[in-house]
């Protein structure tokens, strides 16, 4: 069963600009809006919009993380934890991720360097992140008010991407060589990920926010931050346990591994 209620707390990572801050902007705006959102920033200089916007929404809670920096993670689950209590938190958005479209990013020219950067950011991150907030989620299902396995009760979504699919890989006309390895990683990461958190109660899900037009995405970009997020709120509420694991495009479709 889909759950529109939505989530009280969520957690989003890389919120400072592109897909992230229009995330929390959307939920902000919600008839019925979480609690608490709160929303990382790497630079506070990067971060401008982000603090703006928070002065007029005091549900809006800016943290600074690295996401590669894996000792600050503990004062992180300890700032949050002393802003929700028991309510935990129910929805954990990884979307904080590093592109790699440029020179250095084919097969030929990539070094090594930039490949553990990226898988480091984009695949090592989300799945030490997710492990050190399986306390609040865990707290987030027992408080939450919808269905479980929904993201209202206890939810995990990996931003990824379709250019990380193996299946439907045929070019590399795209370049992203360490990006489009690090996004299949990740979907890997997901499906194990969601098979233990399952039997925590906690709904894991992989998903493709399209071709946005964000730093990243470039202007040619088939959809804008507000479209893109505007369909992929659209698909969380849609969400079961059904989708643990499973790799779902922004408009609720089923991408192949």
């Amino acid at each position: 069963m889909c759950s529109t209620t939505p989530p009280q707390t969520v957690f989003i990572t890389g919120a400072n600009r592109g897909i992230g801050f229009e995330l929390v902007k959307q939920l902000s705006k919600l008839r019925d809006p979480p609690k608490s959102i709160f929303a990382t920033y790497r630079d506070k200089g990067g971060a401008k919009e982000l603090f703006e916007f928070a002065k007029c929404n005091e549900s809006v809670h800016p943290i600074q993380l690295d996401v590669r920096e894996t000792d600050t993670y503990a004062k992180v689950v300890n700032e949050v934890a002393s802003v929700v209590g028991d309510r935990g938190v129910n929805l954990l958005i990884n979307n904080a991720a590093i592109g790699n479209f440029g020179p250095g990013s084919v097969f030929e020219d990539t070094p090594k360097e930039k490949l553990l950067e990226v898988f480091e950011s984009n695949t090592v991150a989300p799945v030490m992140f997710t492990r050190a907030f399986i306390p609040l989620l865990e707290k987030g299902h027992g408080s939450g008010n919808g269905e479980p396995f929904t993201w209202s009760r206890a939810c995990v979504l990996n931003i990824s991407s379709i250019v990380g699919s193996i299946a439907i890989t045929d070019s590399t006309a795209l370049l992203g060589f360490p990006y489009r390895i690090s996004k299949a990683a990740l979907n890997m990461a997901n499906k194990l990920m969601s098979i233990d958190l399952k039997k925590r109660n906690i709904l894991a899900v992989a998903i493709h926010p399209g071709w946005v037009q964000t730093d990243m995405g470039g202007p040619n970009a088939r959809l804008s931050k507000q479209q893109s997020v505007s369909s992929l709120l659209s698909t969380f509420q849609k969400l079961t346990a059904d989708d643990a694991g499973a790799f779902v495009s922004y408009d609720g479709t089923n991408i192949e591994f």
